[in-house]
């Protein structure tokens, strides 16, 4: 019995120190880290001193109703570029951070915005405002004369979405390209768990 409860209390000593060293999820901005839960004042320090913010800091409400209000600004570089991204604030503390996946994507792309439609049309066609739970799959699917990158979302129903990055060994013959990309819906039997 004693053995058991030393063993029983090591378990628990190392399980929380393994925890206590993990670091919350965070992106940089201005070299520094912007985690969940980081205290207000603290993240507008570290972004005031690379970025301005849109609507500006100072100019929103100092009692906001209610305990779950979001008080929400865009994040831009002092000098004149792209949006760095947008950050989230409730009850004093950093509710929500966003960031652009890539740089180098234009989001006012004809294209991309195409994909982006589809790719929302496709997932909310059964879901409305509903949260749903889905399973991602990324895979390498190397081919003759080409690799894939295939990125799979599955709901339990069976529907789903796939997206493939095609890259050919040499360009096409019509496009002078070697990348496309396709996007597809799916069904297949649902998963059994």
């Amino acid at each position: 019995m004693r053995n058991r409860t030393v063993l029983m209390i090591l378990v628990l000593c190392l399980a929380l120190s393994l925890a206590a060293d993990q670091k919350p999820l965070s992106f940089y901005f201005g070299g520094k880290p912007i985690f969940i839960g980081m205290p207000q004042a603290q993240a507008v320090a570290i972004l005031t001193a690379c970025c301005k913010f849109t609507p500006p800091k100072d100019s929103e409400d100092e009692n906001p109703p209610g305990a779950n209000h979001l008080i929400g600004h865009f994040i831009f570089s002092k000098e004149k570029g792209p949006m760095l991204g947008s950050i989230y604030f409730s009850s004093g503390r950093v509710f929500r951070i966003n960031r652009p996946l890539d740089e180098d994507v234009n989001s006012e792309s004809e294209d991309a915005v195409a994909l982006a439609r589809a790719l929302d049309r496709s997932l909310t066609q059964d879901l409305g405002d509903s949260p749903a739970t889905v399973i991602v799959s990324a895979r390498h699917v190397p081919m003759k004369g080409a690799d894939s990158e295939v990125l799979t979302l599955t709901f339990p129903n069976g529907r789903g979405v796939e997206l493939q990055i095609f890259t050919s060994d040499s360009p096409s013959k019509a496009t002078g390209k070697r990348d496309a990309v396709s996007l597809d819906e799916f069904l297949e039997a649902p998963s059994r768990q």
